[in-house]
């Protein structure tokens, strides 16, 4: 198994109870990967997008092309239509649902996790004791 200072390879992590070594692009994948997760998990998916598009218009865009952006989706001037208005409004609900969908899912997690505490706790008491539990509804 390779060592994390091997220049050939690289330590990727833990995934299913197995090391997984990787080398090159498939580390820089999954680095860039683990980067993406951590942001959505702190300032959800609105803001990760956000982020996203801002580090590409800094990284990217022309001076020119910074302030026509500025100028047309921030200050909403020299709007030639519909079309600037409708490309954030879908862009942003789709943001919205991208969101609900998985805050959705991760709350699903942590409540099967409660519930199956709770089971066990029930159990492991009622084990310890010769009568029944009482158990509320």
């Amino acid at each position: 198994m390779a060592k994390y200072k091997d220049q050939n390879k690289k330590k990727a992590g833990w995934r299913r109870g197995k090391v997984v070594t990787v080398s090159g692009t498939a580390a820089a994948f999954g680095a860039f990967a683990d980067v993406i997760t951590s942001l959505v998990d702190r300032i959800g998916l609105t803001g990760a997008v956000f982020f996203a598009v801002f580090w590409f218009v800094i990284t990217s865009a022309t001076d020119a092309q910074r302030q026509q952006i500025i100028d047309r989706y921030l200050l909403w001037k020299d709007l030639s239509g519909f079309y600037p208005v409708l490309v954030l409004a879908v862009v942003s609900a789709a943001v919205v649902v991208g969101q609900h969908h998985y805050y959705r899912r991760k709350l699903k997690v942590k409540n099967d996790e409660i519930d199956r505490l709770s089971d066990w706790k029930s159990n492991h008491q009622q084990g310890e004791i010769d009568g029944p539990l009482h158990h509320t509804d």
